[in-house]
């Protein structure tokens, strides 16, 4: 029998952060507020980038990062 392979990764604060805006229905709620865009990522998903951006997730602006808001 095999074993299976496990990895972890240390999310710290930010999977508190992250479970938080899940849990008050973050994205949902502005979405409501701004309504439908035309681009592949609302808006509600940004601020949780932004978010998470903001206490340290990512260690480059997220303006830096275009594959993470599905930019060609």
């Amino acid at each position: 029998m095999t074993q299976p392979s496990f990895a972890t990764q240390h999310l710290d604060h930010l999977g508190i952060v992250a479970g938080i805006c899940d849990r008050i229905d973050l994205i949902e709620t502005i979405d409501t507020f701004v309504g439908q865009t035309r681009r592949p990522v609302s808006v509600g998903e940004t601020v949780i980038a932004m978010i998470l951006n903001a206490f340290g997730f990512v260690g480059r602006p997220l303006s830096l990062t275009p594959e993470f808001f599905l930019i060609n």
